[in-house]
């Protein structure tokens, strides 16, 4: 009987004992930690599909837009100019002046090669 390893009888003991608070708690943690991955790659996942389906949307309606469409939209620096006085008294010009807004009408040509990019 002396012939008996120690080695071989402490590990055989050790994976018939049961698990201590802190093996279990190591074990729930590895489970806790994976479980949150997954689903930071599920919403990932999800807003990255989103994302391509907001972008063929807009790709669809950018297609589908014609410039007669364009054309047609109001245009409200266009009617608030129209809508100016045309009497030729010094005082009623000053007054259309004073009303008029300029600051705005440059405001689509910063976009103009996003629109005619196809």
């Amino acid at each position: 009987m002396n012939n008996i390893n120690p080695e071989i009888s402490e590990n055989q003991y050790s994976e018939n004992a049961p698990q201590t608070n802190e093996e279990r708690s190591k074990s729930i943690g590895s489970i806790i930690g994976l479980a949150i991955i997954i689903v930071i790659l599920i919403f990932g996942g999800l807003y990255y599909w989103g994302a391509q389906i907001n972008k063929q949307q807009t790709q669809e309606q950018l297609d589908n837009t014609t410039a007669e469409m364009i054309e047609n939209q109001p245009d409200a620096a266009l009617e608030q100019l129209q809508a100016q006085n045309e009497s030729d008294e010094i005082s009623d010009i000053e007054i259309d002046l004073n009303d008029t807004v300029l600051e705005g009408l440059d405001q689509e040509l910063e976009n103009i090669d996003v629109e005619f990019s196809f």
